[in-house]
């Protein structure tokens, strides 16, 4: 029963930040076509010297909603970064996937979750600079919905 909930409220979760980003983002729109040439020119010039011309250059930005999923994914991570590492001083949890270097030593785990924030900023300007704005919002928010759980267990597990 707890289960089938929690996955019906993570389902309608999903969708709801799907219908979300399927919203243009501001200021996106699309880049004007370009105008096909006319009979009479296209006559004259041979096929390969007719290029179309863009008006402006597309400038990739990330919008200020991908910012703030990105700023929330950060605050997660460090959230998770100090539950993690005061759960395993009070001896109330064991790291399961990372190596106990990193899980055990403070900078290490700052660290290791700084170059994963990173990892997701630079996917989001790839996406983004391949005019995929919409998807670029689903990447902070899918991390920010999979690591919160954790976090919220690291700081209710009881002490010794």
């Amino acid at each position: 029963m707890f289960i089938a909930l929690r996955f019906r409220m993570v389902c309608s979760l999903i969708l709801g930040a799907v219908a979300f980003l399927n919203q243009p983002a501001a200021g996106e729109e699309l880049l004007p076509e370009a105008p096909a040439p006319s009979s009479s020119s296209a006559a004259s010039l041979p096929s390969f010297a007719y290029r179309p011309t863009i008006t402006r250059e597309y400038k990739p930005r990330i919008d200020a909603t991908t910012w703030v999923f990105l700023g929330t994914s950060a605050a997660i991570r460090g959230l998770d970064a100090y539950s993690t590492y005061r759960a395993l001083q009070n001896g109330r949890n064991r790291e399961a996937c990372l190596p106990d270097v990193i899980a055990y030593h403070l900078p290490a785990l700052i660290a290791f979750e700084a170059i994963t924030w990173s990892g997701e900023l630079g996917a989001v300007r790839f996406l983004g600079k391949r005019r995929h704005s919409r998807l670029a919002r689903l990447v902070p928010l899918i991390d920010t919905i999979v690591v919160t759980p954790y976090v919220a267990r690291n700081f209710t597990l009881p002490g010794r």
